[in-house]
């Protein structure tokens, strides 16, 4: 019984490696016909051999292909094809990385705007091109949903980014770093982008963005340095931009900036800041910029204090040393007058403002009662609203009629008498 047990197991056995055999060499011969499936290896050819049906779909982030099951041959190499949401159709990959995106028209062509974050991760990186046309925008407030925001410590934006839009990043409590790509093209930071981002440690922002919004970066609490690069092209920095960084120690604006505005309430309550580098550009500074600046470091100088540069310590005349004082003979270095300098001096009876000062901010003079005489040189190119307002003067002017950038508001006082073209002033 044994014997015959082994013999018939011996038979079957052959009978198998002969089928074997003989459908290795009709997979051998077949021929290679068209692929059907994906990740199937077997069926029958129209020829009665056996296809070598592919592997399942690879891909990268710009192609996919699949590889022949047993020789390892590459087929159906094509570009993805993305529907709307830059998922392929032919092999579901997510060219999107999870980001969604809304087309647009510019100056320069089509472009694309991201609209939405549909992943959880901890670090976002913005792609900089999405179906071969470059996203410029980064959409912000109710237009925008992002998975998350508590969740995201990083950010990378490409230096496609032109704009950053109104709260983009809002609320991201979690966030630590943002990281902008070498040769940034980023032009502005829009109202909001970054409010409340509470454990944002420190930002450094492009020479190329020329406007940094209003409320941009405000309660940013754990914000502790901001770095714009040398040559920014920095113009205005917006009302409250900065305010509530409770941890903000130093702003360097960069040497060669073209700041030339500072909103009202830019820093208010920044408790701990020290240092601000002011550039020489400074014209406009409004209302209470720097209210509630208690460790701020000013430099003084006769009855004045300043914020400046390295180069030039006098740049911007932030406010009187006190209400007190009698006189003050600005420095002749200064460009700018914050809005409020010396509002209530009451006592100030003699001013001496210098050759090429640009700018007097709002009520800068007001309830100066006792000022009798005050010339103003020919280089001021902007005085804000009611610079002059409750106070009874006589304004030397050195230009011949009113600059084309003074307020419309600029001197709404009757008792102020003004005389244009004084030769001997500016």
């Amino acid at each position: 019984m044994k014997k015959k047990m082994f013999l018939f197991v011996f038979v079957l056995t052959c009978v198998c490696l002969l089928f074997a055999f003989a459908a290795c060499k009709d997979v051998d011969d077949a021929p290679s016909g068209d692929i059907s499936g994906s990740g199937d290896t077997s069926g029958e050819s129209e020829g009665g051999g056996i296809h070598i049906y592919p592997t399942g779909w690879m891909k990268d982030s710009e192609y996919h292909w699949r590889l022949e099951q047993y020789t390892g041959i590459e087929i159906d190499r094509d570009k993805h094809n993305c529907d709307d949401y830059g998922v392929c159709e032919v092999c579901k990959y997510d060219t999107s990385n999870g980001f969604s995106f809304e087309k647009y028209t510019d100056a320069d062509g089509e472009a694309y705007s991201v609209v939405g974050v549909r992943v959880l991760s901890k670090k976002m990186v913005i792609p900089s091109t999405f179906k071969g046309i470059p996203v410029k925008t980064i959409t912000g407030g109710p237009n925008t949903f992002i998975v998350g925001r508590n969740y995201i410590k990083s950010i990378v934006i490409p230096n496609s980014i032109t704009d950053i839009r109104h709260y983009a990043f809002e609320d991201c409590i979690v966030l630590k770093n943002v990281t902008f790509e070498e040769g940034s093209q980023l032009k502005a930071i829009e109202e909001g982008a970054f409010m409340h981002c509470s454990s944002l440690e420190s930002i450094n922002i492009p020479k190329s963005v020329t406007r940094v919004g209003s409320f941009a970066f405000e309660s940013c609490s754990s914000l502790s340095r901001v770095v714009f690069e040398e040559d920014s092209n920095l113009n205005t920095v917006g009302f409250n931009t900065f305010s509530n960084c409770s941890n903000l120690l130093s702003v360097e604006f960069g040497k060669n900036s073209k700041l030339e505005t500072l909103g009202q309430d830019a820093f208010k309550d920044a408790v701990k800041l020290k240092y601000i580098e002011m550039p020489d550009s400074i014209i406009k500074v409004d209302k209470r910029a720097f209210s509630g600046c208690d460790s701020l470091e000013y430099n003084e100088y006769n009855n004045g204090l300043y914020l400046g540069n390295e180069e030039n310590p006098y740049a911007l005349f932030v406010k009187a040393k006190n209400k007190e004082i009698t006189s003050c003979s600005v420095n002749e270095n200064t460009k700018a007058i914050s809005a409020l300098a010396f509002m209530f001096c009451e006592n100030l009876s003699s001013v001496n403002l210098p050759t090429g000062l640009k700018g007097i901010g709002e009520q800068a003079f007001s309830y100066c009662e006792n000022l009798d005489i005050l010339e103003i040189p020919s280089s001021v190119a902007f005085v804000g609203d009611y610079a002059f307002s409750d106070m009874s003067a006589v304004l030397l002017c050195g230009a011949e009629s009113q600059p084309e950038g003074w307020s419309a508001k600029w001197n709404k006082s009757s008792d102020v008498l003004v005389r244009w073209g004084v030769s001997n002033v500016g």
